[in-house]
């Protein structure tokens, strides 16, 4: 067999999924786990603004604070009235 260090990588991987307590369905689980939790980093610990993130469904700030402020003077306007 040839091996190069993608393979050698890999099996160093498989043997430490192999020291997880547990029969191989725990093994994925752990696995599985772990992976959605590495995902999940740059989702919660984002330092972008508000709206700015690429996956963002929320307004950017200077969005909402533009519409806060044309609301207010409408209301204005309309209290004038």
């Amino acid at each position: 067999l040839i091996y190069n260090e993608h393979s050698l990588s890999a099996m160093a991987l498989m043997d430490q999924i192999k020291k997880i307590p547990g029969g191989p369905r725990m093994q994925v689980f752990a696995v599985t786990i772990g992976s959605l939790a590495i995902c999940a980093i740059p989702v919660y610990w984002k330092q972008e603004k508000q709206g700015h993130d690429l996956f963002s469904q929320e307004k950017p700030e200077a969005v909402r604070a533009n519409e806060e402020k044309l609301q207010k003077e409408f209301r204005k306007q309309k209290n004038q009235q």
